[in-house]
Order: C-alpha cells, then structure tokens, then sequence
C-alpha cells in the first residue's frame, strides 16, 4: 500500500511530576488543575444542554479535540480543548433512509478523514441488518461522504489502526465467527487487513471469541437451547 501518513490519537497526557514541580510553584500548579480542569458526568457543554452522546470515539488534531458519537439519525460531533468543556457542532453526517447509526471512528490518512460506523435501513426492524460503511472528508467538522459498503452482512463497532508493518488493519465485532464450542456462537472481535481504507481483504481472524458465561448478553436469545454471547469491540490489543 506505500508509505500512510497517519494522524495521531492522543488517548492520555503522561505528565512529569519532577518536571512539573520544577517548571512552576508546587501550590500554583495544584490550585490550578484543581479549580480548572473539573471533568463532570455528563460532560459539560458550552450551551449548558445536555448532549445525547453515545458510543464516543476522540481524536486529537492541530491542538483540538473531535468527538464524534452517535445516534438514531446520524453521527454527531464535538469539539474541546481540554477534554473537560464541550462545544457541539451538530451533525458532521446524516443518510437518507438509513437510521440507527452505530459506533463510529476516525482515522487521519494522507490529509483525510475516514470514518467508519454501523447503520440499518429505515424500513428494518432487526439490528443484524447493520451495515457497516465508510465516510470521507477533508474536515473533521464534516460533512462527511459516504463512500463504500465494507460488509454485506451484519458487522459493528469498527475501528482501523496502522500496524507495525505500517499495514492498515480493521478490528471490528461480527457474529459469524463462533466461539471454542460451536454450540455457544456469539458476537466476536475480528481483524482483517485493508487493501485500501475503502476495502478488507477479506481473510479475517479472531482476536476474541466467546467463552464464558459471563460473555452471555441473554439466554435463548434467538431460540431455546442456543445461548447467545456478547464482547464489546473493537479495540486495539497491544
């Protein structure tokens, strides 16, 4: 695939004690992330609403932060530069006949956004028929462009990382995989290469299968005698 230039995720800041207590007064410094930076729960947001947020994924770019959530009509994004106080911008994507969006992530290539998240049709009932898809952009407000369908089958919670082979990589949760015992399927965490951030290659495999009954989401969930498991995904392992 050539050489990616990719951006950054900053997940934490790592700070120096020695280095801090050195760089300024000790009480000066204590007093100010005390009075300063108070995260709360919900988060806070510059218009004092309450906004609905599920399912977050943030990005750090150029000093800010993106965090992109969704819900029933669309994917929504935020803005802060602190992670503490919030600024929403609305909808960065929206699609006709479809609802339910799902999950989604963002990834820096090359100078544009992809997002990858879930969503059904209007007219469906069944979550299984989400499908996962990919938007594009040159903004990380948005809006974003559809681009490709990456599945045809049900597939959820998808996030693409750079491996060490500077290889693109999908880690997502599909139910097609089963667990160690094929009487006990379930939804499970799977990677598959990227032959382009449009397309998989299609040979995935297992990073974590169903075992456990505490991996039970409901028992008889899709018929007596079959218990149905759940493990959140996806995430990066390292």
């Amino acid at each position: 695939m050539g050489s990616l230039n990719v951006g950054c995720v900053d997940v934490s800041n790592n700070v120096n004690s020695s280095a801090l207590h050195n760089e300024c007064n000790s009480d000066f410094c204590l007093n100010m992330l005390l009075t300063e930076k108070h995260y709360s729960n919900p988060v806070q947001y510059s218009d004092g609403e309450k906004h609905t947020a599920p399912d977050p994924f943030v990005i750090r770019y150029r000093n800010l932060y993106y965090c992109y959530a969704t819900d029933k009509n669309g994917v929504l994004v935020s803005t802060s530069t602190d992670m503490v106080r919030w600024v929403s911008h609305g909808y960065c994507y929206t699609e006709n006949n479809r609802k339910n969006f799902w999950a989604p992530s963002v990834i820096l290539i090359n100078g544009i956004f992809y997002m990858y998240f879930s969503n059904m049709p209007q007219c469906e009932n069944d979550t299984h028929t989400e499908i996962m898809r990919v938007a594009v952009s040159k903004n990380p407000l948005g809006p974003f462009e559809k681009k490709a369908e990456l599945f045809d089958t049900f597939a959820i919670d998808s996030q693409v990382v750079v491996g060490d082979d500077n290889q693109l990589y999908m880690l997502y949760a599909d139910n097609q995989a089963c667990g160690l015992s094929n009487l006990r399927p379930g939804t499970s965490v799977m990677i598959d290469r990227m032959v382009s951030p449009y397309k998989r290659e299609g040979s995935p495999k297992p990073l974590i299968l169903p075992t456990m009954d505490e991996e039970i989401f409901a028992r008889n969930r899709f018929g007596d005698g079959r218990d149905w498991h759940t493990v959140e995904g996806a995430t990066y392992f390292t």
